[in-house]
């Protein structure tokens, strides 16, 4: 064990390796007990909870001891992030600089993973280019041309690589999927993108994967399936998506537009278009408008129904017919034209489309008609236009699931993120996802916070719930005055997209007037691109909602000040939010302090965090309600602060 120790102190030490071979590094004693922690937890077989603050360098400090562990031991490690961007972080910057360091005397295979269908199938665009009339208009037949080009010099036939948009109805052709996979048979098999990270993966020492693939492969294996290989140690960055993403990835959802998607990609509402018009099976479009009609009138009853709260709890029993019917009587037809094919790639083809079919047959019974015990049905209601919706049956308690299909079956699982504790404690994390008594360690940062932040909690504001329009009006106010102050470079965070709307048109003529701009997260703005047009404008102010809360980084003086504008309490009557509280409830227990508190409490620390990411940002947090310094329960929002 001194020796372990030793190791870790050579790298991470004030006089160690990575003081002689990285510019501007820093010692951070942080730093070096997080990788102290995790490569005591992977040789003892034990399962790890450490939260480290901002500036830690928590990837060198979880890769340095997982990259030896593996090397020494023979042992895969799977590392897990929330996001696509962390994983290629990890392959493309943090792991080359390591290998060249000399900390390691040799390097372990290392493989980064995507969904099957982040990868495009050489053998379906090839099929697509034949049927292209058939399939596309002349927009749609010119993008499947540039991936076709791409496709002969792409390295990986990864859809992050292309280097230019596609519209999903044409990558939906291409892209490589599990029940269009003709396998050996295949002429391209021994050059496939994905079969060759498959092959690279068995010798893999490192896996890189995203918390919806390592679901995924969760969920696979219940039906003796994977995607991944055996492993037993894993390591989970971001971790604080570990509830989210079991919940979402271990459930089930019907999407109206998604349903109307594969329809038309079978016969195109015009029926001069699709799989099955070019491959001129007869009463084909008879067969599928029937299904399109079925589910116009299913989606639209359920629309209506989610009017009003966006939200509809559905009970067992509480629809009539739904399209499931229709659906079984297109797989029956599926699976009698595919044995008239005598090619195996129109086999294929038929036989990924009547997976397709009976998958969105099934999805439909489970969410409207057998309602799994444990589980809640619902309909959320989405879209520019409110005519998109989505129907969900998810487990309302992924704990128990975690504990079995994790905890008690990996050797040593390690939970890693910048926001775990509610007032220094894991207990909270623990009881939501189910993880045993383990190792815990809790790291702060090296920045001081003190010296670089200020915190404004303006007192006079009134009270988020006696009136949202007279809220809106004051947050308003305050936005304009501590604007004026920071020279906009902000943030505006809301809850709801109502509130931002409301908030930012009071606002808007004020910032033309400083000549501001005024940038709003909606719909049909690209996240990535909205927050690169605010790194681009220092003078910008972004209004956000849920998604900027989080795992965004802006350095520098582009972001100065962070103002939020309601403690972030989840809706009450949103579905999920309400059975969690009624299953704490039943066990005697106050859903408030159990659930939603803690939940807000870890929120309020995401949002905060913006604002300070590197050693010398300096700005201001704004927290625009009041109820943090006149409610009881205010103490446990600044004292996790």
């Amino acid at each position: 064990m001194e020796q372990k120790k030793k190791f870790i102190e050579q790298v991470f030490g004030c006089s160690g390796i990575l003081s002689g071979t990285l510019p501007d590094y820093e010692f951070r004693q942080q730093q070096l007990e997080l990788s102290a922690e995790v490569d005591a937890a992977l040789n003892s077989n034990e399962h790890l909870i450490a939260e480290a603050g901002t500036g830690v360098g928590k990837s060198f400090a979880y890769l340095v001891p997982a990259i030896r562990f593996s090397l020494q031991k023979k042992q895969t490690v799977v590392v897990s992030t929330n996001t696509i961007n962390l994983q290629e972080q990890l392959l493309e910057k943090d792991m080359p600089f390591l290998f060249s360091s000399g900390i390691f005397p040799e390097k372990p295979g290392v493989v980064l993973l995507k969904g099957r269908g982040n990868y495009v199938c050489r053998r379906r665009v090839n099929a697509s280019l034949t049927f292209q009339e058939e399939l596309f208009d002349d927009d749609l037949a010119r993008s499947l041309e540039r991936i076709r080009k791409w496709s002969i010099r792409t390295a990986d036939g990864t859809r992050s690589g292309l280097g230019f948009s596609v519209e999903p109805e044409v990558w939906e052709q291409v892209c490589s999927e599990s029940h269009r996979c003709m396998g050996k048979k295949c002429e391209y098999f021994h050059n496939c993108f994905f079969q060759q990270k498959r092959r690279e993966m068995s010798h893999a020492g490192i896996i890189l994967v995203n918390h919806a693939l390592l679901f995924s492969d969760i969920s696979l294996r219940d039906n003796e399936s994977s995607v991944l290989p055996d492993y037993n140690y894993l390591i989970m960055d971001e971790a604080h998506h570990l509830e989210d993403a079991a919940t979402n990835h271990l459930g089930r959802s019907v999407n109206n537009y998604q349903l109307r998607k594969f329809l038309n990609t079978l016969v195109s509402q015009n029926n001069r278009r699709g799989f099955l018009v070019y491959r001129r099976v007869k009463n084909a479009g008879e067969m599928v408008d029937r299904c399109r009609r079925h589910a116009d009138v299913f989606f639209g009853e359920i629309i209506q129904k989610c009017k009003d709260a966006q939200t509809f709890k559905i009970e067992p029993g509480a629809f009539g017919e739904s399209p499931e019917h229709a659906l079984d009587d297109l797989s029956q037809c599926l699976r009698e034209m595919k044995e008239k094919f005598d090619d195996d790639e129109s086999r294929v083809e038929l036989n990924g489309f009547l997976n397709q079919a009976e998958s969105f047959k099934n999805d439909l019974a489970a969410i409207i008609r057998e309602q799994f015990p444990g589980y809640l049905s619902w309909a959320e209601l989405h879209g520019i236009r409110q005519d998109s919706v989505t129907l969900k049956t998810v487990p309302v308690n992924v704990g128990p699931i975690l504990q079995d299909k994790i905890f008690n079956d990996k050797s040593s699982v390690i939970m890693i993120g910048g926001t775990l504790a509610v007032n220094r404690s894991f207990r909270y994390f623990r009881s939501r996802t189910g993880v045993p008594d383990c190792r815990e360690v809790l790291l702060g940062s090296p920045f001081d916070f003190r010296k670089q932040m200020k915190l404004e909690i303006p007192a006079d504001l009134p009270h988020p719930r006696e009136s949202e329009d007279e809220f809106s009006r004051a947050v308003a106010r305050e936005v304009v005055r501590y604007l004026d102050i920071s020279g906009g470079r902000a943030f505006v965070l809301f809850t709801s997209h109502r509130m931002l709307e409301d908030v930012y048109n009071i606002v808007v003529p004020h910032l033309k007037k400083k000549k501001i701009t005024a940038l709003k997260q909606d719909e049909a703005t690209d996240r990535y691109q909205l927050l690169e047009e605010f790194k681009q404008d220092i003078d910008s102010v972004l209004f956000g909602t849920n998604s900027f809360w989080e795992g965004v980084d802006v350095m520098g003086p582009a972001l100065s000040c962070v103002i939020i504008t309601r403690l972030p309490f989840s809706v009450p009557d949103n579905p999920l939010t309400a059975a969690r509280c009624r299953e704490i409830k039943k066990q005697g227990k106050d859903p408030f302090r159990e659930y939603s508190l803690p939940e807000a409490v870890l929120r309020l620390r995401q949002g905060i965090g913006r604002l300070i990411r590197h050693r010398n940002d300096r700005g201001m947090v704004v927290i625009l309600d009041s109820r943090i310094v006149t409610q009881w329960y205010g103490r446990y929002f600044v004292s996790s602060i």
